[in-house]
């Protein structure tokens, strides 16, 4: 028997051919979504269509999820009770970027930083290296002597898993964010050294 997700796929996929309606399909999305998942039974699917529902909106500037949080929870509990620790990473770093997004910081690094340690444990390098960079921004706007550092730590420690990983993309941009820091503290010449290292790889 097919399941709801499949479904959703299928019909997602068949939308997507028709061109020229980009936002009507984004639309249209957020509310299949919303209907699977109001007759989904399957624990792991409720969570899939909860994350999925979380991203419809997350990439829909015309609406707003009323209190996105609840559907990431839901579907980080679910993913948790059955083990799949990657899906678990994955929501913890949604969790986080919501968060980041509200100004709520300690919250959003707590969330990477669990993030972080799932994607340790089940030794998911790259994601290891990208959560890293993920942390730096927690420290952006801490003034105390041991922000600066932790933040250029976590990038540091991201690029040299970046570089064992080849992901130049995430590469660039902790380069990009090491600039941040030299531009912040008008080091110039530092800054476009970083900026340029960045360039090279986009």
């Amino acid at each position: 028997m097919i399941s709801l997700v499949s479904r959703f796929i299928i019909i997602l996929t068949l939308s997507i051919s028709l061109e020229g309606h980009s936002q009507l399909i984004k639309t249209r999305k957020a509310d299949l979504v919303d209907s699977l998942l109001s007759v989904a039974f399957d624990p792991k699917e409720i969570a899939d269509l909860s994350i999925e529902l979380y991203q419809a909106y997350k990439y829909d500037k015309l609406k707003e999820l009323p209190n996105e949080g609840v559907y990431l929870i839901q579907a980080l509990q679910i993913y948790d009770s059955l083990e799949l620790w990657e899906r678990s990473a994955y929501t913890h770093n949604s969790l986080a970027g919501m968060y980041y997004n509200r100004g709520q910081i300690e919250d959003a690094k707590d969330n990477w930083q669990k993030a972080l340690e799932l994607y340790q444990s089940i030794n998911n390098i790259q994601r290891v290296g990208v959560m890293y960079n993920n942390l730096s921004h927690a420290y952006i706007a801490d003034t105390t002597e041991n922000g600066p550092f932790m933040r250029r730590k976590y990038l540091e420690d991201a690029i040299e898993i970046h570089k064992e990983t080849g992901n130049d993309k995430s590469l660039g941009l902790s380069y990009s964010n090491i600039g941040d820091i030299h531009a912040d503290r008008k080091e110039y010449d530092e800054a476009n050294k970083y900026y340029q290292l960045a360039l090279d790889l986009a």
